[in-house]
């Protein structure tokens, strides 16, 4: 298959899990809600895909940076 990655753009963190339970690795998983993007993280989404990045690059990088440290 050529799909590597999903992005998880409903408002539910518990489709993060769900994604993970059913897929396991075969999917890379991304978080598209900016308003979740941190809990998504911290579920473990690899990483999320927003707007919010472009307006707020440095302070997007340090909170994922503090997710993956589990901070």
């Amino acid at each position: 298959s050529n799909i590597v990655a999903v992005k998880e753009a409903t408002e539910d963190t518990r489709r993060i899990t769900e994604l993970q339970s059913a897929f396991g690795d075969r999917f890379i998983i991304f978080g598209g809600v900016d308003d979740i993007a941190l809990e998504s993280l911290m579920l473990g989404a690899t990483g999320w895909i927003s707007g919010l990045t472009n307006v707020f690059p440095k302070e997007s990088v340090a909170i994922y940076e503090l997710a993956r440290q589990g901070r």
